[in-house]
């Protein structure tokens, strides 16, 4: 009892992270597809920036982890901040381009009958096409959700067995 009480601020650091990347990788999800060419508020040098960056952040978590395991064999830091960091750095890209996929297979129809009726880029993100798409994003999250929570209990067990 007294080690799962111990890995309790890990384990709520690794969520609050979690939930963070969920929310920043739909952020930057929904602006990829708003702002690529033939978009609904087309701006290439938005959509190039942020393609880039969450291309860069996929390979982030593969660095991180030869990063985490020096720091775990020369025992300089806390675990706590290095298993949050790696789980936000794991799911953000995947959340990322999750949103991104999923957005884009909303209907061509869909956006073409909400420009017809005259609305906004933003309406037409909030009020045609996320409904269309919202049980796919709430299914994509809850599995980054898990996945991430995964990610931080193997990596607790895994530095636990090295602190031995």
């Amino acid at each position: 009892m007294a080690v799962i009480i111990s890995y309790l601020p890990t384990i709520l650091a690794s969520f609050t992270a979690i939930i963070l990347a969920c929310l920043i990788g739909s952020y930057m999800g929904q602006k990829l597809v708003l702002s690529k060419k033939n978009g609904l508020a087309e701006n290439l040098s938005l959509h190039k920036t942020l393609s880039c960056l969450a291309n860069i952040l996929r390979f982030i978590p593969y660095i991180m982890l030869l990063f985490i395991l020096w720091l775990a064999l020369n025992r300089f830091t806390g675990i706590l901040p290095v298993i949050a960091g790696a789980v936000f750095l794991e799911i953000l890209p995947m959340a990322v381009l999750d949103t991104r996929k999923t957005l884009d297979s909303v209907s061509t129809d869909i956006i073409n009958a909400a420009t017809a009726l005259g609305a906004a880029p933003e309406d037409i993100l909030k009020l045609f096409m996320y409904p269309a798409v919202k049980e796919q994003l709430i299914r994509k999250n809850i599995y980054l959700l898990f996945y991430g929570l995964f990610c931080a209990i193997a990596s607790l067990l895994w530095f636990s067995l090295i602190a031995r």
